[in-house]
């Protein structure tokens, strides 16, 4: 059995076409669990009606947690089959998805199968729709674990399996940051003997406007130590890469200085509360990180010597652009500067 587990909240909007992609499926052999975490809207009362009306579809309510990592804590208990499906609220399916990932892991045997995932955008046209398919569109290969953890690390390879429940469950699901079930992914692929892809399509859909992922909040900043404890992981696993290693830690490290100046630009609209979070995920990834880089840039160079004066260039920089009226914009994974008007 296949189950697909589904975290809810004020999904009103799409989660019925996301359980109707689910129910035209193929392959029969499944079970929903969506777990609402305490919405606000409608979205409690339409689940329970989907319930209703198929007994693989069960429904699970939760106080709000705030993120999807609670959601995975809450559920992993409660999953009936041998493998396990990841969908947001606002994702899709295509009918045959589930029998192509479950044909395609017993052909081969491996321990899990990645979909064709499609990064969906409207304003796009098909052509222009950002695909992860296979190894650059090679569905081919089936790679070993190691291999998969080190191709989802800048996102050759896409995170989303069909995971078989045992890695799941003893590996567990670390909910200290928003983004967690992105590390947890990789100590998945790390603890499978094979990985394989298949032409499968999962579509996950990039418009909601409310999704976590999109703008600035005080949990933007939690990716910082997320990142940190990615590249904890990955020296334990790959102690001789030191390459590689050092390349990633300079591309955290970058991505924590930037992420430093972004939160100068909007820690009013945060609480005290927050912002003691947020100054404490930057010290702990800082203590991760920085002893780790090789000091090739200015930047590595002063952060190499301490927390504090790392702080005080930050802050310069900051000063900088707001005297330039520049400001440091999130878009999906990318970082952008914008000047203003």
């Amino acid at each position: 059995m296949i189950s697909i587990f589904i975290p809810v909240y004020n999904g009103d909007h799409y989660i019925a076409k996301t359980l109707d992609s689910v129910l035209a499926q193929t392959y029969a052999d499944w079970e929903a669990l969506c777990v609402d975490d305490s919405s606000t809207d409608g979205s409690y009362a339409l689940l329970q009606k989907y319930a209703s009306s198929d007994p693989r579809i069960r429904l699970f309510q939760k106080p709000n947690g705030g993120s999807v990592p609670p959601s995975w804590e809450f559920i992993i208990p409660h999953i009936k089959g041998d493998y396990v499906l990841y969908m947001s609220q606002d994702d899709l399916l295509e009918p045959d998805t589930l029998e192509k990932l479950i044909k395609r892991q017993q052909e081969t045997g491996a321990d899990a199968v990645l979909p064709h995932e499609i990064h969906y955008l409207s304003s796009l046209p098909d052509s222009k729709q950002h695909h992860l398919c296979g190894i650059n569109g090679d569905i081919t290969p089936i790679i070993t674990g190691r291999e998969a953890f080190r191709l989802m690390i800048d996102y050759s390879i896409s995170g989303r399996a069909l995971w078989p429940i045992h890695i799941v469950r003893n590996i567990g699901m670390p909910s200290d940051t928003y983004n967690a079930d992105e590390l947890a992914q990789r100590l998945w692929a790390l603890n499978c003997e094979m990985v394989a892809f298949s032409d499968a399509i999962f579509i996950y859909n990039r418009e909601n406007p409310n999704a976590i992922t999109h703008g600035i909040s005080a949990k933007t900043y939690d990716d910082t130590l997320t990142n940190a404890l990615l590249y904890n992981t990955a020296k334990k696993a790959f102690p001789l890469d030191s390459g590689w290693l050092s390349s990633m830690a300079n591309t955290y490290f970058k991505h924590l200085y930037l992420r430093m100046i972004q939160y100068l630009q909007h820690r009013r609209q945060y609480t005290h509360k927050d912002r003691k979070t947020i100054r404490m995920r930057f010290c702990n990834a800082y203590r991760i990180l920085h002893k780790e880089t090789k000091p090739s840039s200015r930047l590595q160079r002063i952060a190499a010597i301490n927390f504090p004066l790392m702080q005080s260039t930050v802050r310069y920089k900051q000063l900088q652009f707001l005297c330039q009226h520049v400001t440091i914009n999130q878009e999906l994974d990318c970082y952008s500067y914008q000047k203003h008007e």
